[in-house]
C-alpha cells in the first residue's frame, strides 16, 4: 500500500519503512516501524507528530482518509465511547424521529394549560406538560404539611438559546413548603418530583444500555436525583431504582446519565412488592415475588423520575438499602444515603427547579436532542390524553339527538371522561357524555327540551395516562 505525505501543496508517494512530514498540520502524517504484528496505517492529526509513536491509528484498510475532500470513511461497525458532538444534522437525517423514548421531552405540548397550582398535603403530583408528573407528593396530615407548589411551562428567551435552542422549558416553583418534619427520618410518603413518566412496554429496554440527558438549573444551588425503575401496571412488582445525584447551580447545565438495565431473570430475582417493605429498618429485606407472580411483560413500565426531595421512608421503599447491597444487575448505581440527605438538606423551600430538553436513548452517548415535528410529537401524547369539543343540535323537543366523535389517535385504553368546560346549553340536557366509550371514540347525546336545542362548546377530557 503507497504511502503519501503532502510536500509544498503537492502530494507525493514516499517509500522505506520510515519518514516525517514537517508541517504543523492535519495535512502532516508519520509512520515508523513496530515490533508488534499485523499492519499498521497512519493517522493524520491536528499537531506536529514529531515523536510519531504517539499518534499511530492501530486499524486495518477498513477506515480511510480523503485529504482533498477532509472525509474520513468507515466500512465497518462504529463504536463511540465519548460524546458525539457536531452532528445536530442527526434531526434531519436518518436517525432522526424516535431516538427519544421519552415523548414531550420539549414541553411543546400541553393540552390542560399553561400552569397549574397545587397545596402540600393535599394535592399530588400533577400534570401541566403532556405526558409529565410534576409536583410534591402530600405528606401525612399528621405531620401538618404546609405550603404550596406551582408546575408551569415558561418561555425560553436570549438565555435559554445560549444553551440549547427550544421554545419552551418547564418550572417547578415552590412557595413556603414544609413537610412538617425532616425527610432525613423514615417519614414513608413525601416526596417532590421535578419530572416524571412512565413509558410503555419496557421489554424493548431490558438488558440494553441506555442513557438520560436534560438541561437543569434552580434559584439557587441544590441537588436533585434521576431515579429509573421498572414495574408494572397493575401488578405489585418494582425493581430497585438505579440513580444518579446531580448539583445544580443558578445556571443551565447538561446532564448526562447512562446505565445498563436489568436483565428478564434479573428483574424476576430483585422484583418485590413496595407494600411489603419495613422501611424503618437499617437495611430492609425485600421477598422477590417470583415469575408466577408476574403479568405478562406488555404489562411492565419504565419510569423515569427526576426528584428535587424524597424522605428516607420512600427512599429504602424503592430498593436503595437492599440488605445493604445491590442485587444482580444493579450494582453500582445507587444513591448512597448521603447523598439523599445532602439532597434533602439542600431541598429548596421557596424557589424554583428548571428543567429543559429530556432525553431518553439507547446507548452509552447522548446525542443532540430530537426535534420531532410537533404534531407528531402531539399525536404521541393524545395516545394517552386528548379533550374533545362536542356540539349537537335536535330538531324537536322529546327526541334524542346523538353523534359518534372519534378520537385522534386510538387510545392506549378505554379512558376516563371529565367535563372540562360546560359550554352553552339551549332547550337541551346533556343525555350522555361518552357514550359506548372505547379507546377509539365515544357518542355524545342530547334530549333537546325545546325546539332545535342545542348545545356548543362543550368540552370534555379523555385520559388514558400511565
Amino acid at each position: 500500500m503507497p504511502t503519501y505525505i503532502r510536500d509544498g501543496g503537492v502530494w507525493k508517494e514516499v517509500s522505506g519503512s520510515s519518514f516525517t512530514g514537517n508541517a504543523d498540520t492535519a495535512d502532516q502524517v508519520s509512520t515508523g516501524t513496530t515490533t508488534g504484528t499485523g499492519t499498521y496505517y497512519p493517522t493524520f492529526v491536528n499537531s506536529n507528530n514529531s515523536t510519531r509513536q504517539n499518534e499511530f491509528l492501530y486499524t486495518d484498510a477498513g477506515i480511510t482518509y480523503n485529504p482533498s475532500t477532509d472525509s474520513l470513511g468507515v466500512s465497518g461497525d462504529l463504536a463511540i465511547s465519548g460524546s458525539l458532538s457536531g452532528v445536530e444534522d442527526l434531526n434531519g437525517g436518518p436517525l432522526a424521529g424516535f431516538r427519544n423514548l421519552a415523548i414531550n421531552g420539549n414541553f411543546d405540548i400541553l393540552q390542560r394549560g399553561t400552569t397549574n397550582t397545587g397545596t402540600v398535603g393535599v394535592d399530588g403530583p400533577f400534570r401541566v406538560s403532556d405526558r409529565w408528573a410534576s409536583g410534591i407528593n402530600p405528606s401525612a396530615p399528621a405531620y401538618s404539611p404546609s405550603g404550596s407548589f406551582t408546575v408551569s411551562q415558561e418561555n425560553c428567551t436570549s438565555t435559554e438559546f445560549s444553551y440549547f435552542n427550544a421554545s419552551f422549558y418547564q418550572r417547578l416553583t415552590h412557595t413556603n413548603v414544609n413537610f412538617g418534619t425532616n425527610l432525613n427520618t423514615s417519614v414513608n410518603d413525601a416526596t417532590s418530583v421535578l419530572a416524571y413518566q412512565n413509558i410503555e412496554n419496557a421489554s424493548f429496554v431490558l438488558g440494553k444500555t441506555v442513557t438520560l440527558s436534560f438541561w437543569a438549573r434552580a434559584s439557587a444551588s441544590t441537588k436533585i436525583v434521576s431515579e429509573q425503575q421498572i414495574h408494572s401496571i397493575s401488578s405489585p412488582i418494582w425493581t430497585p431504582t438505579i440513580c444518579k445525584t446531580f448539583d445544580l447551580t443558578t445556571t443551565w447545565q447538561k446532564f448526562t446519565h447512562t446505565y445498563t438495565l436489568p436483565t428478564y431473570s434479573q428483574v424476576i430475582a430483585a422484583g418485590y412488592d413496595p407494600s411489603t417493605v419495613n422501611t424503618t429498618l437499617t437495611n430492609p429485606t425485600y421477598t422477590p415475588i417470583g415469575e408466577d407472580a408476574t403479568l405478562p411483560l406488555v404489562d411492565w413500565l419504565f419510569q423515569i423520575d427526576i426528584k428535587t426531595a424524597w424522605c428516607l421512608g420512600e427512599w429504602r421503599r424503592h430498593g436503595n438499602a437492599y440488605s445493604g447491597s445491590r442485587p444482580s444487575g444493579f450494582e453500582g448505581t445507587e444513591q448512597t444515603l448521603a447523598e439523599m440527605q445532602n439532597m434533602n438538606n439542600s431541598f429548596i423551600a421557596n424557589g424554583y427547579y428548571d428543567i429543559a430538553q429530556i432525553q431518553l436513548e439507547l446507548g452509552p452517548v447522548a446525542t443532540p436532542f430530537e426535534l420531532r415535528p410537533r404534531i407528531i410529537e402531539r399525536r404521541l401524547c393524545e395516545r394517552y390524553y386528548c379533550e374533545q369539543q362536542v356540539e349537537l343540535q335536535g330538531s324537536a323537543s322529546g327526541y334524542y339527538a346523538l353523534q359518534r366523535y372519534n378520537f385522534p389517535v386510538p387510545m392506549r385504553t378505554v379512558p376516563n371522561v371529565a367535563n372540562k368546560v360546560v359550554g352553552t346549553l339551549y332547550f337541551a340536557t346533556v343525555h350522555e357524555d361518552a357514550g359506548s366509550l372505547t379507546p377509539s371514540g365515544f357518542y355524545f347525546q342530547i334530549l333537546p327540551t325545546g325546539p332545535n336545542g342545542y348545545v356548543i362548546s362543550r368540552i370534555n377530557s379523555f385520559s388514558a395516562e400511565l
